[in-house]
């Protein structure tokens, strides 16, 4: 595989005519995993430049509900494995960028909540699983006392703890790096990608042809008509579909997860929209099992849910909206979903999934040992590669694209 150049005295951009640019690296894909790796590889001197389609975290990113978790899935099953162990240094990991002290500078991000709550339905099943959570986890779940619950759990009659798990806003996130790196941004589209011995060359949309030494395709679900436009295997990658539901007419914001049957039932975080309301979002189980419903028949199932497990919540009040998510993945054999980030080398074509929101960071470790085992130090460089570009702008999370909301028909609880 050949390794990268290094330029002591170039430019950030050779412009080897009007219509090519020339970088170091070209990352296609402007989500999480992008825009991190943008920060760490600019920071360690690279000329690198990323191309984004639409607007920047649009799909993945900007869908997550923002949790970094850390383990609550296996701490559950009270097992501890490699994705386990992998997961569960992920908030202290971003709390330090949140601090300004991490790999990456995070400390403007907005952050929604410093931790999540668990909670139980009375079933045993589920108070065990609960029980559970206290093992493999870096820093285990406190009990809650029942006077300091939030209002929105006030009803709750099980056990409630809270975990060290913050949440973050995506958007804000999303917009923390796009101002910093707002020379290294081009909207455009790729049309063309092919590998050569010496490197990638990829054409776009607008006409301009970029020649890079890697490429790295972080675009998500658009992974895999990228392998498959550079003659790569488009069935490393595998979507999987969820169907999220989002509430609007609640009171108190909430964070965290209900627990039923052993695991995550419903996970719960809330936002403010643009027009002040604040809007939940719904997870978990919840969302695996919708996919496979209408949205009307995914709506009446999370009412009853909400109504188990939050018996003071206004259930009748609130107004009703879903959205599909893809989730791409690196292909399991068997079609589950996988525990860690995928990472496929293809010569000088390197494809990342995080899998989760939260694991992004360890996915870009991955991804600069890649690219260049040790680092090596790079000198700054200030022209702009993106100069005359369109700069993709930041993508609105998806209660902001909603047009109508629906009410949910009252009934029981679930």
């Amino acid at each position: 595989m050949p390794s990268l150049p290094h330029h002591a005295d170039v430019t950030a951009a050779r412009q080897l005519g009007e219509s090519t640019r020339e970088v170091d690296i070209l990352i296609i894909g402007g989500g999480v995993t992008g825009m991190l790796l943008l920060d760490r590889l600019h920071q360690q001197g690279y000329q690198v430049c990323l191309i984004e389609r639409n607007a920047l975290g649009h799909g993945q990113t900007i869908q997550a509900q923002g949790i970094i978790h850390g383990g609550l899935k296996y701490a559950l099953g009270g097992r501890a494995n490699a994705a386990s162990r992998a997961i569960r240094d992920m908030p202290n990991r971003w709390r330090a960028m949140f601090d300004g002290t991490g790999d990456t500078d995070l400390s403007a991000v907005a952050i929604r909540s410093d931790n999540c709550y668990l909670w139980s339905t009375r079933s045993a099943s589920s108070l065990l699983g609960l029980l559970g959570a206290r093992l493999a986890l870096r820093s285990r779940p406190k009990r809650v006392s029942a006077e300091d619950y939030p209002p929105a759990l006030q009803g709750v009659t099980g056990p409630v703890l809270t975990m060290h798990e913050p949440v973050l806003d995506p958007q804000s996130m999303l917009q923390c790096l796009a101002d910093r790196h707002h020379d290294r941004l081009a909207l455009d589209e790729v049309i063309a990608l092919e590998q050569k011995d010496a490197g990638v060359t990829v054409t776009t949309q607008s006409g301009l042809t970029w020649r890079a030494a890697r490429v790295v395709l972080a675009a998500g679900q658009g992974n895999g008509p990228l392998r498959s436009m550079a003659g790569l295997d488009a069935t490393a990658q595998q979507i999987r579909p969820l169907r999220m539901v989002m509430v609007r007419g609640v009171s108190t914001p909430l964070h965290g997860h209900c627990v039923r049957g052993g695991k995550p039932w419903l996970t719960i975080t809330s936002a403010e929209a643009t027009d002040g309301e604040l809007v939940w979002q719904i997870g978990g189980d919840l969302a695996e099992q919708g996919v496979k419903m209408t949205p009307q028949d995914t709506i009446e199932l999370a009412a009853k849910s909400l109504r188990t497990a939050l018996p003071s919540c206004p259930v009748d009040a609130l107004q009703w909206a879903t959205y599909e998510a893809h989730r791409a993945e690196q292909s399991d054999e068997d079609g589950y979903r996988p525990d860690l980030p995928g990472l496929r080398e293809d010569g000088c074509i390197l494809t990342a999934w995080p899998t989760k929101l939260a694991l992004a960071p360890l996915l870009v470790d991955e991804l600069l040992e890649k690219l260049s085992s040790p680092p090596v130090p790079r000198p700054s460089h200030t022209s702009s590669p993106v100069a005359d570009q369109a700069t993709p702008p930041v993508a609105q999370p998806p209660w902001e694209e909603i047009d109508s909301w629906s009410t949910a028909p009252s009934a029981g609880p679930a």
